[in-house]
């Protein structure tokens, strides 16, 4: 399975995280599974939420929930923000 390696900000903590995100995967379930991974580092001080995006960086944009990562122009080294 191939992987992009993202830096992940997360205002809401003030913190960033350098992920691997699977390319075979939606954005939608990318997104559910990096809020569990936050929740735990966090020491459950981030709620998970179904409401949450996924904004890259570079343009701006949100991305897609059913979308795959490289339909979304995700590259390795890219920051996304999740809101």
């Amino acid at each position: 399975m191939d992987k992009i390696l993202i830096t992940l900000y997360v205002p809401l903590l003030e913190a960033n995280y350098d992920i691997f995100i699977p390319q075979s995967k939606t954005i939608g379930y990318t997104i559910m599974n990096i809020q569990k991974g936050i929740c735990e580092l966090s020491d459950e001080n981030f709620i998970v939420s179904t409401k949450r995006i996924l904004v890259s960086k570079k343009d701006g944009k949100v991305l897609d929930y059913n979308a795959f990562p490289s339909e979304s122009n995700i590259l390795n080294g890219d920051t996304l923000i999740l809101l």
